[in-house]
């Protein structure tokens, strides 16, 4: 009988295959970093390492030598290929000062992952940064898997390359990662435990093999597979000090969502007069059924910065003109153009920033706007609804806005579409009335839902969102796009920000999950208009000019003007090439993996679906079945009329809007009541924007509102003031209320 220390070869052949693994893990990298030679590298390195692990494996039983050799050649070869002295010339043998050349270079690899915006150029020391954890892992996986057999354990390992993908919720390719759990379930049948005898297999192995099984399949598949909003599996978010420097994403695919939902603040602004309603950042043009493209940089088409405003058009009377001031305080996202109101404004910026009037934006080729501060003055009442309806078909300059703004891909259903937009549009005669028809027609909830989890949809996903009828604001923009070019309106895609909470003095903040997409459609004589056909549980409010029942006439309608000279007609815009490294391979990837795990995947969750819709059917009785909206409409019913709420604004704002109206009589809710009130309100801001919904219970929040309610309503009765009034006091609403 031999024992398990010497006797026992080690499972040599299994390592190039935790190898492979590891490499194929490399995809959770995809959209952080630009794809290039040193991808090579990597594998160069991790090859030799592994030939070198397996030789050593072939010549002696130990189940430790080989993870030392390997860990001591993974040195020897980062020295040459990383370390440079101060002259920077290459170090060939492991001296003391080629060691800490080594580690100055892997800190410098810190640093700039730490400071560096995505997707990432890779430089030598990033290189060496992802080295270091290339070579860790593979080494604590190998031994693992290799000298324990513990297969099971190392898939847990193996999980690190992905874990940024799964933190960040980013896309990455299907085929690489049923690639890495192919080969880690290899690595499970090609190291089973030798014991000498029949004996059931060790409770530990199985319950880490379960582990690892469960967190590659539930927590990496959905990143894969493009389930936007995480259905309902549990949103991974990273702590506020590690969200970072972050970028809007402008490989915008329509079978992904438009950017993670981060909470941490991204701007700040302060503004004494009108907020904007948003704050435009990237214009796109092309779309090819399922995805957006920036076009190239054409600096030439640019013009300095002035004290005129910057607008497509000539802005009559800009100096004597009313306007809004808004200071920005720009945080950690990096942009390569100011966030800016889709109206006429002058900007008033340091640095090397010009403005593209063909695309409407400023923008700079040597800096970012991270930690940046600027100021601008906007005309926010510029549009309204008598001016832009006065302006009538609104088509004399179409032409010279060129074929790419009314283009629609091959891909898509052209002639469906017209017929939808046609039927919606009906007999309306000018443009405007055309362009608010299509808004109204995607914000009709009783139509359309507001849904951050619907699957992928292939190439034409405008026609598959026009069938299913539920998507998110990038997929509301894009259709509405779509259907303004089908009519021959000149439509364009933006992506900023929305306006953020309003907090105290004027201040606003933005944060991650403020990132939107919305539509603008060209009218001549007044230049490119904002739409908003995303429902109001996400965005609010339509902007003033765009309420079919507003009835303002602020601008006058000979302010618009004829087209202004000199480059103001965007260049050729021709599909980028480029863009975010790994984006497009990986969402054509995930378009179509391979059916039969089509095929299993969808009978399992047809079996669970079943199931649980039996569960449910059983649990159903006669009482009526209530949502957090209908706790929210309840509560609000209840409040004075004073205190009530617009029903445009979301819920931390209404929250707001509440506290401030109490606050002006000088009534303090009691800290029962204050806690209820927030409680209600997060519930109901999950319910409408989670992808999971609240976990609140329905009794839990109507409680909770009978709280607010009833101290209201004895504050209203007993003219009770500066002190919070008793919760059971006379004219509070009974519990069954």
């Amino acid at each position: 009988m031999t024992s398990h220390g010497a006797a026992v070869r080690s499972p040599w052949y299994a390592t190039p295959f935790v190898a492979i693994a590891l490499l194929l893990g490399l995809n959770g990298f995809a959209t952080m970093v630009v794809w290039g030679q040193w991808l090579y590298t990597v594998v160069g390195l991790v090859t030799a390492v592994t030939v070198l692990i397996i030789a050593t494996r072939l010549l002696t039983r130990s189940r430790v030598l080989p993870t030392v050799v390997g860990a001591l050649a993974a040195l020897l070869m980062s020295v040459p290929a990383f370390a440079r002295d101060e002259d920077g010339n290459a170090a060939v043998l492991p001296t003391p000062s080629a060691l800490r050349d080594l580690a100055r270079a892997v800190g410098d690899g810190v640093h700039e992952a730490a400071t560096t915006v995505a997707p990432a150029q890779m430089t030598r020391p990033l290189v060496a940064l992802v080295m270091v954890g290339v070579f860790a892992v593979f080494l604590a996986a190998e031994h693992l898997t290799v000298s324990w057999r513990a297969a099971a354990a190392a898939g847990i390992v193996l999980i690190a390359p992905w874990m940024p993908a799964v933190v960040l919720q980013h896309r990455v390719s299907t085929s690489a990662l049923l690639g890495a759990i192919a080969a880690w379930v290899l690595l499970l049948a090609l190291t089973p435990r030798h014991t000498g005898s029949v004996t059931s297999p060790s409770p530990w192995a199985a319950g880490s093999a379960v582990v690892a099984t469960i967190a590659l399949v539930a927590v990496v598949a959905p990143t894969a597979l493009g389930a936007n909003g995480w259905g309902a599996i549990p949103r991974f978010a990273a702590p506020t000090q590690l969200d970072g420097t972050s970028r809007l994403n402008l490989a915008l695919d329509l079978r992904n969502s438009l950017t993670t939902n981060s909470s941490a603040p991204k701007i700040v602004y302060y503004t004494s007069g009108k907020r904007p309603d948003a704050l435009r950042v990237y214009t796109l043009i092309d779309f090819d059924g399922s995805a957006w493209s920036r076009p190239p940089h054409d600096p030439s088409t640019r013009v300095p910065l002035g004290s005129a405003a910057q607008w497509p058009l000539p802005v009559a009377g800009w100096d004597s003109k009313k306007l809004d001031r808004v200071s920005v305080q720009v945080l950690s996202q990096a942009e390569t153009n100011l966030p800016l109101p889709s109206v006429p404004r002058s900007v008033d910026v340091a640095g090397d920033w010009t403005y593209s009037p063909g695309l409407d934006e400023v923008t700079s080729d040597t800096t970012t706007t991270q930690d940046l501060s600027y100021a601008f003055e906007a005309d926010f009442t510029y549009f309204s609804v008598d001016g832009l309806r006065a302006l009538g078909a609104a088509s004399e300059q179409d032409a010279q806005l060129g074929p790419d703004y009314v283009a629609i891909a091959d891909a898509i259903d052209v002639d469906n579409v017209r017929t939808s937009a046609q039927a919606v549009v009906g007999d309306a005669s000018t443009r405007y009335d055309q362009a608010v028809a299509l808004q109204e027609f995607f914000r009709n909830t009783q139509d359309f839902t507001y849904d951050t989890s619907v699957a992928p949809s292939g190439d034409d996903s405008v026609s598959v969102f026009l069938k299913n009828r539920a998507g998110y604001c990038v997929q509301f923009a894009s259709a509405m796009v779509v259907m303004s070019r089908s009519l021959g309106i000149p439509a364009r895609l933006a992506i900023g920000f929305l306006p953020g909470e309003r907090g105290a003095d004027g201040e606003s903040v933005i944060t991650g999950a403020d990132a939107h997409a919305w539509p603008e459609l060209y009218f001549a004589g007044a230049g490119w208009v904002r739409f908003e056909p995303t429902p109001a549980v996400q965005t609010g409010a339509r902007p003033a000019y765009a309420d079919p029942a507003g009835v303002d006439s602020q601008t006058p309608i000979n302010d618009f003007q004829g087209p202004r000279q000199g480059p103001t007609i965007a260049p050729s815009m021709a599909p980028i090439t480029g863009g975010i490294p790994g984006a497009t391979d990986a969402a054509n990837d995930s378009a179509a993996p391979p059916w039969g795990l089509w095929v299993v995947v969808v009978m399992v969750l047809a079996g669970l679906a079943v199931g649980w819709r039996y569960v449910l059917s059983r649990r159903v009785t006669a009482a009526r079945v209530d949502t957090p909206e209908h706790v929210w409409t309840w509560l609000r019913a209840r409040l004075p009329r004073h205190y009530a709420w617009p029903d445009s604004l979301t819920p931390h704002e209404s929250e707001a809007h509440l506290r401030h109206s109490l606050l002006t009589e000088t009534v303090f809710l009691s800290a029962d009541a204050d806690r209820a009130l927030t409680d209600v309100v997060i519930a109901v801001s999950d319910h409408r924007y989670a992808p999971e919904g609240s976990k609140r219970s329905v009794e839990e929040l109507r409680d909770s509102a009978r709280i607010v309610a009833a101290e209201i309503a004895a504050t209203q009765s007993n003219g009770a003031r500066g002190h919070p009034a008793r919760a059971d006091a006379p004219g509070a609403p009974r519990r069954d209320a």
